[in-house]
């Protein structure tokens, strides 16, 4: 993602949302023609009704084809059978994804400032913006009154095409962390990866998030704590990713290992056990994901348009129009 100058480039920020696009369609396919049919027939028994009505499998991936989540469930699948679904009365494949469409927001608008150039000649660009989504969130939490769970959405939402609904403060809060990571590697000359440091902001992470203040102190401590980890990290496990990076796949096909085992009654033999089948089920789909589709998006960032055939030119053309030699 990044340049020798310390710049995100362009063409790598492109090939980045590129393989959140062709993942998340490849995962709609998977979801709603794979998983969808074999657990309804695993809760119902038949598949009686499942290709047609207005919440079928076909309008779950038209829905979500676009990267915005507009439909999280099939008919009722996993309504009755998973905690998640009688506890909110809902049908839920993949409720993490809600996110998507901040993060293609959030490659959107680094490809924007890649290209047109802030990010090499006005790097401060990017800290004032992340300083005012920051004192977005300082003000909302005072509003709010509150500094425990998710912040209250008192600013509404807009329908964006294609994408869906669009919270402004999701907007602002997943923007500021990207934009800390983002000034974590634009200044990471000026950074200080000190283990003191390191741990101090743990603790703030820690507690913010038993006693409250997640968002309001607990995001800055989280940015530095993942570059410190990264930075302090023995040898081998820094090479995790390097070549297989199943982080992308964990994350849009966990939730669903999840919903399925649950469905099964997985979670019923215990914390342990099904957490153990969890891990092992996405990092299987995470595997399949990466090797499919994932690896093969992210290659894109070495295309370039083809200028048509360029055939070399005669022997001695190049010595001929460079005139004679002296």
């Amino acid at each position: 993602m990044t340049g020798p100058s310390g710049c995100i480039e362009t063409l790598p920020t492109v090939s980045g949302g590129t393989r959140v696009i062709a993942a998340s369609k490849h995962h709609a396919l998977v979801t709603a023609f794979v998983v969808a049919p074999v657990m309804t027939w695993a809760e119902r028994g038949t598949l009686d009704g499942f290709w047609s009505g207005p919440r079928g499998p076909l309008q779950y991936v038209w829905g979500n084809w676009f990267v915005g989540v507009r439909q999280y469930g099939i008919h009722e699948l996993f309504r009755n059978t998973t905690p998640w679904g009688r506890q909110t009365g809902s049908s839920v494949i993949d409720g993490p994804l809600w996110s998507l469409v901040y993060e293609i927001g959030c490659y959107a608008a680094a490809g924007m400032l890649a290209v047109t150039a802030v990010l090499r000649r006005a790097r401060w660009i990017v800290a004032v913006a992340a300083a005012a989504l920051y004192g977005f969130i300082i003000v909302d939490q005072v509003r709010s009154l509150r500094l425990d769970g998710p912040p209250a959405l008192h600013h509404g939402s807009v329908h964006v095409p294609l994408l869906g609904e669009v919270f402004a403060q999701w907007t602002a809060y997943l923007g500021f962390v990207f934009l800390a990571g983002a000034l974590l590697e634009l200044y990471r000359e000026r950074v200080p990866i000190h283990d003191g440091l390191g741990l101090a902001c743990a603790a703030v992470l820690a507690g913010s998030l038993c006693i409250g203040g997640f968002f309001l102190i607990g995001l800055p401590a989280l940015a530095y704590v993942l570059v410190w980890i990264a930075v302090r990290a023995p040898r081998p496990l820094r090479r995790i990713g390097r070549r297989t990076d199943l982080s992308y796949g964990i994350y849009i096909y966990g939730f669903v290992g999840q919903q399925t085992l649950a469905s099964l009654g997985a979670n019923r033999w215990g914390f342990l056990p099904y957490t153990a089948l969890s891990i092992m089920v996405a990092l299987t789909a995470a595997y399949l994901s990466w090797n499919v589709v994932e690896r093969h998006a992210l290659a894109l960032k070495d295309w370039t348009p083809r200028r048509g055939n360029q055939r070399p030119s005669p022997a001695g053309t190049d010595q001929q129009a460079s005139g004679p030699a002296a």
